[in-house]
């Protein structure tokens, strides 16, 4: 006997759908503060990255913009580890329109370099170990309970 299934999407498609089913909250139903207002003047934001203090946005703003992905961990977190590859995988399109990528998490430096160099990772990532950029953009989750891989 055999069994066929039928998929008005690819098979591809319909198991990324079930993958990331309760990845996403909406805004308006969220139970924890989703982040500035669209338009917000962001604070500024220091990391230690490559052996001097920087800040995030005179270092990587230069261009048409930033996309700063603030992820809680490459260690223990399938859902960050799965957007931050995917967007590695089309990050040339990005910087094809002059917009650069940078991942923020929990995880320290050591964590987040063997992590790249295991993915092959170009994205720059930012440690923050202390969630103090969290807290200064207002998207700390106090609830955050690790999503281990």
């Amino acid at each position: 006997m055999a069994l066929g299934l039928l998929f008005r999407e690819s098979i591809e498609a319909e198991l990324d759908s079930w993958a990331t089913r309760d990845m996403y909250v909406h805004a308006d139903v969220a139970n924890y503060e989703t982040g500035p207002e669209l338009g917000t003047q962001l604070p500024d934001l220091e990391f230690e990255y490559m052996g001097s203090r920087l800040n995030v946005f005179e270092r990587f703003t230069k261009g048409s913009g930033l996309v700063l992905l603030a992820l809680p961990s490459l260690s223990s977190c399938i859902y960050s580890v799965n957007q931050i590859i995917q967007l590695q995988q089309i990050k040339h399109r990005f910087q094809h329109v002059g917009i650069k990528l940078v991942a923020i998490t929990y995880d320290p430096h050591d964590v987040q370099q063997a992590f790249a160099r295991k993915h092959a990772l170009t994205i720059p990532l930012l440690p923050d170990e202390q969630s103090q950029s969290f807290r200064t953009l207002g998207i700390l989750n106090d609830t955050y309970q690790p999503c281990l891989l």
